[in-house]
């Protein structure tokens, strides 16, 4: 690959503004991409992506974490609902002492 297909891929990621391309000149001092190296384009380019994938693999936990604590809650209410069912079941039982 050359280096404007790195520039590409890395304008297809930024933002309406070409925030991502910013950051590139800005990284590599750079007035603009002209000046940039295939080294530094490819360079930017996997440093992005590796971010990009790291901030995914976080909200995919976030995600993870969200169902686990609704499945908590979930579990919480039927214990609940089980705990009363038992006090209601011996009540029962105790009444039923009370007849014999």
């Amino acid at each position: 690959m050359n280096k404007w297909n790195y520039i590409e891929k890395i304008s297809a990621v930024s933002d309406r503004y070409g925030d991502k391309l910013v950051l590139l000149m800005d990284k590599y001092n750079k007035s603009n991409l002209r000046d940039i190296t295939l080294e530094e384009a490819k360079e930017f380019w996997e440093e992005l992506e590796s971010f990009r994938k790291k901030v995914s693999e976080i909200q995919k936990i976030k995600t993870n974490i969200k169902e686990v604590n609704e499945t908590i809650e979930k579990l919480k209410e039927l214990e609940k609902w089980c705990i009363k069912g038992l006090d209601i079941s011996w009540q029962k039982i105790q009444g039923s002492l009370w007849i014999i």
